[in-house]
């Protein structure tokens, strides 16, 4: 788990962050229409005669994608369980707190760490859940540009 200053830099980070997730957004969208252009004489020729098709380009468009889209699950899925544990952790407290007992400043300290690393996964949510994607469109724009 991250530190509670690293977290709290990357709250104070977030706008520069986000204005550079901004930019992958942009530069992934053209890419990506880069990428169709390129592949759609391949998809087309393997309509027109799939025994000649280029069926190794085929796979390529649908394991790529299954990779990549699973990586940006795992990312959500991470931010998911810190959020978890952030919720449990409260409800720990606040179950102290009505049974008589004394929450201490530790209870709080331990509040405050879950809740900051929830909000950091948050905040690189979009960046994380990106990366992979761009990651793969950006090679294939490069390795359909060289053919």
């Amino acid at each position: 788990m991250p530190s509670s200053f690293s977290n709290a830099y990357t709250l104070m980070m977030w706008p520069w962050t986000q204005t550079q997730t901004n930019h992958h957004w942009l530069t992934m969208i053209q890419e990506a229409q880069e990428v169709m252009a390129a592949r759609m004489p391949t998809l087309w020729r393997a309509f027109l005669s799939p025994w000649q098709a280029d069926h190794a380009e085929i796979g390529l468009m649908w394991s790529e994608k299954t990779v990549a889209f699973g990586q940006s699950s795992k990312a959500v899925q991470r931010a998911g369980r810190r959020v978890e544990i952030a919720a449990k952790t409260q409800q720990k407290s606040i179950s102290k707190a009505r049974a008589g007992q004394m929450v201490t400043f530790f209870d709080l300290w331990e509040i405050y760490e879950r809740n900051i690393t929830a909000m950091a996964s948050l905040s690189l949510l979009s960046t994380a859940v990106l990366k992979p994607i761009q990651a793969k469109v950006s090679a294939n724009a490069k390795r359909l540009a060289a053919k």
